[in-house]
C-alpha cells in the first residue's frame, strides 16, 4: 500500500491497529510499524522530504512473503522489516538480569563466577536480590534468519535492514545478543557461526517501543522516533556509510552510534579501575549510557555514578 496522503497513512493505520483478535503483543507489533511509517510521513510531509512509502512489500520474487517498509528516494531503496520483542511478565517488586553472553562449556549457574559478579553488583544498585532470567538470544537470531528470508540480493541501489524496536529495557539485552565480543551474533565470536547473513545490509536497534507501552511516563513529544536511543549495526564489515544509499540511510535515521561507541571505551576503562572483569562489560555499559545521557530512560532512574 502507497501511502501518498494523510488520507491513505490514517486508511493504512486502521488496517494495522483494527484487525480484530490481536494478542497484546501483536498489537504492539502493528503499533511499531505504524510508528515507523508515521516518522517517515512526517520527514515527507513536514520537513519536505523527496521520499515515497510503500507498505507490505514483496522484495524476493521467490517467496510470497512482505517486508513491512519500502522507502525510496529516486532510484535508492530502503527495504525494512520491524520486528518487536514480546513484552516480559515480571513481579513488581524485583529486579531481573541475565548472563552477559553464551558460554563454550555450560555451567551450572552457582558455579559461574561471572553471575555471582552480576548478581552481587546488581543488588549493590537496587538493594533488591536479583533473578537471573536465561538468555534468549534465539529469538533475535529468529528475527534475521526470517528478515534475511524475505530479503533478496544486496546491491548498491538498495539497503535491506531489519529493525528491532523494543523497551529500552530490552534493547540492552538485544545488544548483548548482537554485539557483546564472546557470543554475539553479528561478531567474529558468534555463538551460531551457521546463521545467514547475506542479504542483510543493516540492524537498527531502538527503545521507541516505550512511547507504546509506557507512554504515560514521559513528557516528551512521544511519537517521534528522534526522541529515543536508536542504534544502526551492521554485520558486514566491507559495507562502507560513504556509499550514496548508506548516506540516505544516516540521512534520515537518529543515529547515537558515535557517542555510544565513545562512551563504551570509556566506561569500560572505568569499569576496569572497579576490577569489574571484562567479561562482563557489555551487562553494565548500555544501563550506565542510558543513566548518563538519557536518564528520563534509566533502567532503575537513578542518576549515572561512575563505577
Amino acid at each position: 500500500m502507497k501511502i501518498l496522503s494523510s488520507e491513505t497513512f490514517v486508511q493504512y493505520k486502521q488496517s494495522k491497529q483494527n484487525r480484530k483478535g490481536l494478542s497484546d503483543n501483536q498489537v504492539i507489533q502493528a503499533k511499531a510499524e505504524v510508528f515507523l511509517s508515521a516518522y517517515f510521513f512526517n520527514l515527507k510531509n513536514r520537513k519536505n522530504m523527496d521520499i515515497s512509502i510503500d507498505t507490505d512489500v514483496k522484495v524476493n520474487p521467490f517467496i510470497k512473503k512482505d517486508i513491512d517498509l519500502q522507502i525510496c528516494q529516486e532510484n535508492i531503496k530502503l527495504n525494512i522489516e520491524v520486528k518487536t520483542p514480546e513484552q516480559d511478565l515480571k513481579e513488581k517488586g524485583k529486579f531481573y538480569g541475565g548472563l552477559p553472553h553464551r558460554y563454550s562449556d555450560i555451567k551450572r549457574a552457582e558455579q559461574n563466577p561471572d553471575l555471582r559478579n552480576i548478581s552481587d553488583m546488581l543488588k549493590t544498585q537496587s538493594g533488591i536480590e536479583p533473578q537471573i532470567l536465561k538468555t534468549n538470544d534465539n529469538k533475535v537470531k529468529d528475527y534475521i534468519v526470517g528478515a534475511n528470508e524475505k530479503f533478496y540480493k544486496r546491491n548498491k541501489e538498495s539497503l535491506n535492514i531489519l529493525a528491532i524496536m523494543c523497551t529500552s529495557e530490552q534493547m540492552g539485552n538485544v545488544l548483548l545478543y548482537l554485539i557483546n565480543p564472546h557470543s554475539g551474533l553479528i561478531t567474529t565470536n558468534t555463538y551460531d557461526s551457521t546463521i545467514i547473513l547475506s542479504e542483510l545490509d543493516y540492524i537498527i536497534v531502538s527503545n521507541a517501543i516505550e512511547g507504546i507501552v509506557n507512554k504515560e511516563e514521559y513528557t516528551f513529544y512521544t511519537d517521534d522516533l528522534s526522541n529515543y536511543v536508536t542504534l544502526i549495526l551492521s554485520p558486514h564489515k566491507d559495507l562502507t556509510s560513504e556509499s550514496e544509499v548508506s548516506q540516505f540511510l544516516f540521512s534520515i535515521m537518529p543515529n547515537d552510534n558515535n557517542k555510544y561507541c565513545t562512551f563504551e571505551k570509556e566506561y569500560a576503562a572505568e569499569l576496569r579501575k572497579g576490577n569489574i572483569p571484562d567479561s562482563i562489560h557489555y551487562q553494565f555499559t548500555w544501563s550506565g549510557y542510558l543513566a548518563k545521557y538519557h536518564p528520563e530512560f534509566a533502567l532503575n532512574k537513578s542518576k549515572y555514578v561512575s563505577p
